[in-house]
């Protein structure tokens, strides 16, 4: 009989694990974006570059505002597409 709740402890602990884990990973619902304020975009923030390949020295970190990690993005996805739109063309730039 004691063999038999030392086995099914586990199994008991385990189920209530999974329960309490799929209530804090349920994700809130939200009806409208939120949508950043002037404040948000003026804030600083800072993200740690990568290091360059091939090497563990290098990486560092960048602070800029809100709006100007934004501009980066933008500017970046800009490039992307412009790339992309000459690789469909078939025409090299310069020439």
């Amino acid at each position: 009989m004691r063999f038999a709740s030392l086995a099914i402890a586990p199994l008991f602990a385990c189920a209530l694990t999974a329960s309490a884990m799929a209530q804090t990973t349920a994700a809130p619902t939200t009806s409208t974006p939120a949508t950043p304020t002037q404040a948000d975009l003026d804030q600083v923030v800072c993200h740690t570059m990568a290091s360059p390949t091939g090497t563990l020295l290098g990486s560092h970190r960048e602070c800029h505002t809100q709006r100007e990690w934004n501009a980066q993005e933008q500017q970046a996805q800009q490039e992307i597409e412009h790339a992309q739109q000459v690789g469909r063309s078939g025409r090299v730039p310069g020439s």
